[in-house]
Formats: C-alpha cells, structure tokens, sequence
C-alpha cells in the first residue's frame, strides 16, 4: 500500500459501501431500501460518511451520526458502522479514518463519542479501546417487525 487517502463519501460510493456493509453485517440488504437510505444519508447534515481508499482502491468506510441528546444536554456522535477490508487490516486504515472523523468532529461542541460493538467482535473492541474509547454501558436491542 502506497497512498492512502481518506475522504467525504459520494453518490458514486454506493457499491463499495454496500459490499462493506453486507460483509460487516453478515447479511445481505434490501439492495433498493439500502440506496434510498444512503443517498438520503450523504445529504444529512448531521451524518458523516468517509470513505478509505488505497492506492486508488475504496477499502474501507466510515460513518457517524449527531444526535440532540437531552441526557448529553447537547451534541452525541456516534460511530454507527466501520469497515475495513480484511485485505488491508492491520494498516493503520482504521486509526486513519477515525482520526479524520476526529478531525472532522473536533470542530464542533460535542459531549461524546460513542460507538457500539457486536459482543462477538473481539478484535473491535481492543481496537475501540486502543484508542481511547472506554466501556461504559451494556446495550439492549428489540427487533422490529421486518
């Protein structure tokens, strides 16, 4: 890996986004519903999608949202999805990107950052915890009804 750059997604990052989310989540997405959900997205003012590609190649994603929390009495972020590509792993893409959305957020009045971590997602956890993040809460979860 020679160059690796870290930028704001776009419209045409969709593809790469969607291989990236699936292989995160282990399941493949309503392709149509997860279109109209991201270029709703890269729109939104308070969400912050960034794209890693080395030597020309997208290979990993990024994506934080705001939040007006009234037990933060003001700005939350939090790191809904990150994804690198198992490929490029173990290169510092991750540290990269998070500190770009950093940089990013840095520029703001915020509370916190948060982020949440499958249980099973031990390599995720160190990493979150390497840099800085602190396990403070257990998150519960009701599915919906699709």
């Amino acid at each position: 890996m020679q160059e690796l750059t870290i930028r704001r997604a776009n419209a045409d990052d969709i593809d790469s986004v969607y291989r990236m989310l699936c292989l995160l989540s282990r399941k493949e997405y309503d392709r149509q519903q997860f279109e109209a959900c991201y270029l709703r997205n890269i729109t939104n003012v308070d969400i912050i999608y960034l794209i890693a590609e080395a030597d020309g190649e997208v290979c990993g994603f990024i994506s934080c949202h705001a939040q007006q929390l009234l037990h933060h009495a003001g700005t939350a972020y939090e790191i809904q999805e990150m994804f690198v590509d198992e490929a490029y792993r173990g290169k510092g893409i991750g540290k990269k990107m998070l500190a770009t959305l950093l940089s990013i957020i840095n520029l703001t009045d915020y509370d916190v950052l948060e982020v949440t971590s499958s249980n099973w997602r031990e390599d995720a956890h160190a990493f979150y915890m390497n840099h800085g993040f602190a396990q403070t809460h257990l998150k519960f979860t009701m599915r919906g009804n699709r």
